[in-house]
């Protein structure tokens, strides 16, 4: 996603516009479809392919996180930059002249563009201990959570995941999505890892 610490001051519509269809369509702004560089008709707000005539807006692309935009450009970057510097949602809205529901509406939209935070962490292996913690005072009348979590004894790197139960399912999930294959799992006695030898992991 686009970073910005300030918000940006163009001359014109056009820069916007560049950005937003390179964010779109890519930095070499070519066709989604046949990857054929795209012409730009900025004054119309659109760009085109040379041989197929067959026009592209990102605000139209249904495969784009700007469909059915009906901001202006420059109101974009601005719930942007709101929300990347953790600005309040009534900040957002006095700057961009929105209604407090685009701005709440665009804030969950930019959080989708987020990728999965469990895809960008490297999978532990080798010997990585798991175990499972509890959260919350009974005695108070607060909810309790389940926290799992792995640590890989060579790296020191750990995963940790809020689940509901410390059944079969949620506990074998974990290690899954976790730890590589042929990790050897350090674990307590916990009947639900009894069967880590069948996915293909030694446990001890």
């Amino acid at each position: 996603m686009f970073l910005m610490s300030t918000i940006p001051k163009f001359a014109s519509n056009k820069k916007y516009w560049q950005i937003l269809n390179k964010l779109v369509f890519g930095d070499e702004v070519s066709c989604p479809r046949c990857h054929a560089g795209l012409h730009e008709n900025y004054c119309n707000k659109y760009l085109w392919r040379k041989l197929c005539r067959k026009k592209y807006r990102p605000t139209s692309y249904r495969a784009s996180w700007l469909y059915g935009m009906k901001l202006s450009p420059r109101q974009l970057f601005i719930l942007l930059y709101c929300w990347q510097t953790k600005r309040s949602t009534e900040t957002a809205y006095l700057l961009a002249g929105v209604s407090y529901t685009t701005v709440r509406r665009w804030f969950a939209r930019f959080r989708k563009q987020l990728p999965d935070s469990s895809k960008l962490t490297a999978m532990l292996e080798g010997v990585v201990q798991v175990d499972e913690s509890y959260f919350g005072k009974r005695r108070s009348k607060q909810p309790q959570h389940i926290v799992v979590g792995a640590k890989d004894t060579t790296t020191g790197r750990i995963a940790l995941r809020i689940t509901d139960s410390r059944d079969r399912q949620p506990l074998e999930q974990f290690v899954q999505d976790y730890i590589v294959a042929g990790s050897l799992v350090a674990i307590d006695k916990w009947w639900a890892y009894d069967e880590l030898e069948l996915l293909g992991y030694a446990h001890s």
